[in-house]
């Protein structure tokens, strides 16, 4: 029994589950303080962090799953950990700089540092997210936990503390306390690592860097760059053609979603180095059936939790959101939708990158991402901004089947052709 609660996809899901409670926490909380029009301006921030996530997963954090469980030597290890860990900081730097950049441009009131602040938080999550992948990969789940619950601990206990002595909980503020509380998450890795956590851009690391951005990396980041764009695309409709305000209860309803969103996350860094495993070994069945319990689970997971918000939505209404998010109600559904469908696409769609089939997983990418566009015009101009999210669901749902089809046609080719019978025998011979 105590082993079965160490397993690195329980802990995994604690930690999801920890991950998911402290963001619900702090999304009500800030509800509460702020109006729409602000917590919107956070969300975008937020949004960004998580297309930085994005392209980090593309060209580091997948890598290092695939690459690693498949390094024959310790000079081979150190390479694969010393190129993703340079890809990282690379993806970090330039996503933060956009960050800080966009922020001064395009936000009309903000203090002096929030910028700074904002790009800086972009940033550390992206180094905080490759030391997470980082610990998975070496099923290392226990870890990661703790790290993250010093985090949450960080934020919860300081925002609380502020909130106490009365000092006005400014988007500043907010996420400045973020970025103390990730540099805290991640110390203790890079401490006791150091080893693995090397900037080198000698020889070596750049011929990995030329045959990893040759084979897999640039296919993924466009996939990448595609998902991003039909994930996040409702982002940029709603805010520019109906409102900030918009957004924020858009994006309010989609925070209740989190925790089922998190699971996926939580399974994936689990089942990558499992699946790539099966695959690299040659077990095609195994890995398939591993994908498709994990779809059920899914299926199953998300109807539990979406009966269980169903039930509670009367107190939620009531007693925890304010009339100015009277909204959620209509967007929750359309966010049940959305996140089931975006689930099983996570699920299939890392299945093909541990094949590798990062070329045709962008294909399948883009015929989302133009589904989506299409659809997002018709929301513009004849539906509502609660509209765009079913163009999401419809979205993911079109990537879904062409991911299926692509590792059925695959899989089909792996398998060995049947053996003819020798000239002369029977068929009970």
């Amino acid at each position: 029994m105590i082993g079965r609660l160490r397993s690195p996809l329980v802990l995994s899901m604690a930690d999801q589950i920890l991950v998911s409670a402290t963001n619900l926490i702090l999304t009500f909380w800030l509800i509460h303080q702020w109006t729409p029009g602000k917590f919107g301006a956070f969300a975008i921030v937020l949004s960004v962090s998580l297309t930085g996530l994005a392209a980090h997963q593309a060209l580091a954090g997948s890598q290092l799953a695939l690459l690693l469980v498949r390094a024959t030597s310790p000079a081979e290890r150190q390479e694969v950990l010393a190129t993703t860990w340079l890809v990282a900081v690379g993806v970090a730097v330039l996503v933060g700089i956009a960050t800080t950049i966009g922020f001064e441009f395009f936000s009309e009131s903000h203090r002096w540092a929030t910028p700074l602040l904002s790009g800086l938080f972009v940033a550390l999550q992206i180094c905080r997210e490759h030391v997470r992948t980082y610990h998975f990969t070496r099923r290392e789940a226990g870890q990661v936990l703790l790290n993250d619950l010093l985090q949450a601990l960080t934020v919860l206990v300081a925002l609380a503390g502020a909130a106490w002595v009365g000092i006005e909980i400014s988007m500043m503020l907010v996420v400045g306390t973020l970025c103390i509380a990730t540099v805290l998450a991640c110390t203790s890795t890079l401490i006791r690592q150091p080893g693995d956590f090397t900037l080198r851009f000698d020889r070596k690391v750049r011929r990995r860097l030329r045959r990893l951005w040759g084979d897999h990396a640039r296919w993924a980041l466009m996939g990448a760059a595609a998902s991003e764009m039909q994930t996040r695309g409702h982002v940029v409709a709603v805010s520019t053609f109906f409102s900030v305000a918009d957004l924020g209860i858009i994006q309010a309803a989609l925070t209740l979603m989190r925790p089922v969103g998190l699971l996926g996350s939580a399974w994936s860094k689990v089942a990558r180095p499992v699946m790539a495993r099966d695959f690299a070994e040659g077990r095609p069945a195994a890995a398939m059936r591993y994908a498709n319990l994990s779809a059920l689970g899914f299926i199953g997971a998300t109807l539990v939790y979406l009966m269980l918000l169903w039930l509670g939505w009367p107190y939620l209404s009531v007693n925890i959101l304010p009339a100015e998010y009277g909204g959620i109600g209509a967007a929750l559904p359309l966010w049940g939708l959305a996140t089931l469908v975006g689930l099983l696409r996570t699920v299939y769609s890392l299945e093909a990158q541990c094949v590798p089939l990062f070329r045709q997983s962008f294909y399948a990418s883009m015929i989302a991402m133009l589904t989506i566009f299409v659809g997002l015009a018709v929301a513009v101009l004849v539906g509502t901004a609660t509209s765009t999210i079913l163009v999401i669901a419809i979205g993911e749902a079109a990537a879904l089947v062409a991911l299926i089809l692509i590792i059925r046609r695959h899989v089909d080719r792996m398998r060995p052709a049947p053996t003819l019978p020798s000239e002369g025998s029977t068929p009970w011979h």
